[in-house]
């Protein structure tokens, strides 16, 4: 009987667990895959993943059925449902492919095209700097500027200067030197900048010679912390960034000697070995010697050709000689040197750029040599003070924030960053500090609606550097979505005339073949400005932000109902058990923005 009884149990009982172990393998499934349910696309009504992984599974008939049942979808004339399906089957693709921990998703005008893991917070390195930039026009407003300015205790008499010279620093992240730029930029003609060789020209046009003192580095506006607190310390005197300052210039980067792992002996001919090497390019002396010098005590003749100039000529009686080409006789010390100058090697010290030790003292000693450079004595070397004088010499202003955040976007400058993020909080808060730009950059993007609520751990820094940071694809997409109509001058925001439907920083971010991050990126052979976008790359990170256009992007496209024109946002973040190289990270970036180009065909 018993026997019987548990028959029964298990005729009507197997069949229900094997259908709950059925469910709850298809939920884990959709879950680890990031595959999502048909109404989970953040209240979009769209065909599920799983259907669109395989073309063949989903008719024709079925993509307008949920066209129809979705009213965002039909407010978008005559699209084509064929690439509509293409679109979302590359970006299912995409997603698959990528690490469990990321996220994607694409809009046009209203309408979610695609969305996966919007909502989950990770890692987005510099996709970071969007928050930043935003919440700086918000609280700054686009036409900030800062102030670099010289000042000293007296007016200088006659082109002469009693006592030091001050050098000001208002955190002006570019303040560069034009060689700097140069260096840094090439012809990247749109990256504006507040060029320090202008401010040193200025005290040179009003007269001024000569210093009795010394060029000094006042650096009070921010705090002494040269790096984000939560930067690991890997991360410091590194290349990227130098170390924060409210005096900083070329970035807090200076032209380091760099010492060459086997270092060249030269040891010259001759009685006495010698280290002073003679460079001929740098001779001046051009006297011809054709003759004989007798009973000369101290004679140094160079008979290389240079310039025509030639030393053929006998020296006798010479005690310390150096000799080319000729004889010398009686010489007690010679040093002979029988090379042309096309055929001498001039060993000049390898130089590159590295993080100085100090920014301030930095800025202060390119100064001192820019004024040197134009002649003007300084007897002292620089050094740097919390106090400074109530005279301006002179002065030079930043270009608008606006253009800065060019600048910041394109080529994501760290150093940029993290000053504009002290800025914020010195406006903002009364403190010059990381951790007060965070209170105001949080504030901020509560205030626009980019946070839906206060977050419980703040940002870290505002470059992304620090991987404690976390934020997410649809976070990312608000800043893409918020319009000129918010961003109004904070000083005077009830008679401010907002522009509507136009993202304020659209035309900032970097543009493949044009500037920035994104110049060699080729999705397809011709971009033609379609694309317009934020990069971040760390290791074990990557993210990409921005626009992709049916027709070139300037500061005039509209967003926000321009059918033309998809928004979209991707982070990924490795795990233990999955990583992307750089190469397939490239590659899976270049499908994502070549299957939205497309799709605008």
């Amino acid at each position: 009987m018993l026997q019987k009884i548990w028959d029964y149990i298990l005729i009507f009982i197997t069949p229900l667990v094997l259908l709950a172990v059925g469910v709850f393998g298809l939920v884990a499934y959709r879950q680890s895959s990031g595959v999502d349910f048909p109404n989970s696309h953040d209240g979009v009504l769209l065909a599920s993943d799983d259907y669109l992984a395989n073309s063949n599974r989903l008719a024709e008939p079925t993509i307008q059925y949920f066209l129809s049942q979705n009213s965002q979808l039909k407010g978008i004339e005559e699209i084509s449902y064929q690439k509509y399906l293409a679109l979302r089957n590359e970006l299912a693709k995409a997603s698959q492919a990528l690490p469990p921990s990321s996220c994607l998703v694409v809009k046009q005008g209203d309408v979610n095209l695609y969305s996966h893991n919007a909502q989950i917070g990770l890692v987005p390195a510099s996709g970071q700097k969007l928050l930043l930039a935003l919440s700086a026009l918000i609280v700054l407003g686009p036409d900030y500027t800062y102030t670099t300015q010289v000042r000293a205790v007296n007016e200088p008499v006659n082109g002469r200067l009693a006592g030091n010279l001050f050098l000001v620093g208002g955190g002006d992240p570019f303040l560069w030197t034009d060689d700097y730029f140069e260096f840094q930029m090439g012809d990247q003609e749109e990256i504006k900048y507040s060029s320090l060789n202008e401010l040193a020209n200025q005290l040179i046009d009003a007269g001024l010679f000569s210093i009795s003192g010394a060029v000094v580095g006042v650096e009070n506006r921010y705090d002494e912390a040269r790096y984000p607190p939560a930067w690991p310390i890997g991360f410091r005197n590194s290349n990227i960034s130098g170390p924060l300052s409210a005096l900083i210039a070329n970035q807090g980067f200076e032209l380091q000697v760099v010492e060459p792992e086997e270092p060249e002996e030269i040891t010259p001919e001759g009685n006495n070995e010698s280290d002073n090497v003679i460079e001929n390019d740098d001779v001046e002396n051009t006297v011809e010697n054709d003759g004989v010098n007798d009973d000369a005590e101290n004679i140094a003749e160079n008979a290389v050709e240079n310039d025509g100039v030639e030393n053929d000529g006998v020296n006798d009686g010479a005690n310390n000689v150096i000799e080319n080409d000729g004889v010398n006789d009686g010489a007690d010390n010679v040093i002979e040197n029988t090379a042309e100058n096309d055929d001498t090697e001039i060993v000049e010290p390898e130089r590159e750029w590295g993080p100085a030790f100090n920014s301030a003292i930095s800025a202060a000693t390119i100064f001192d040599d820019l004024l040197e450079a134009k002649s003007v004595r300084i007897p002292f070397s620089p050094f740097t003070s919390t106090n400074f004088p109530s005279i301006v010499l002179a002065e030079i202003e930043s270009p608008p924030l606006s253009d800065l955040l060019k600048n910041l976007l394109s080529t994501s400058d760290n150093t940029a960053a993290e000053l504009v993020l002290k800025e914020m909080g010195f406006k903002s808060k009364g403190v010059g500090s990381t951790q007060a730009g965070i209170e105001a950059m949080v504030d901020a993007l509560v205030e626009a609606g980019i946070y839906s609520t206060r977050p419980s751990v703040l940002p870290s820094d505002g470059s992304g550097v620090s991987q404690s940071t976390r934020t997410t694809c649809m976070e990312l997409m608000k800043v893409l979505e918020y319009s000129n109509q918010n961003v109004i001058n904070p000083n005077n925001r009830e008679n401010s005339e907002p522009n509507f439907n136009q993202n304020p920083l659209i035309e900032k971010l970097s543009i493949p073949s044009k500037r920035g991050t994104l110049l060699n990126f080729s999705p397809t052979e011709e971009v033609n400005g379609r694309v317009s976008a934020k990069t971040g790359t760390w290791e074990g990170v990557a993210s990409l932000t921005g626009f992709v256009s049916a027709t070139p992007i300037d500061s005039s496209t509209r967003i926000l109902g321009n059918k033309n024109l998809l928004r979209f946002s991707y982070i990924s973040n490795d795990t233990l058990s999955t990583s992307l190289s750089k190469s397939q990270r490239q590659i899976l970036e270049e499908n994502i923005v070549s299957a939205m180009l497309r799709y605008l065909e």
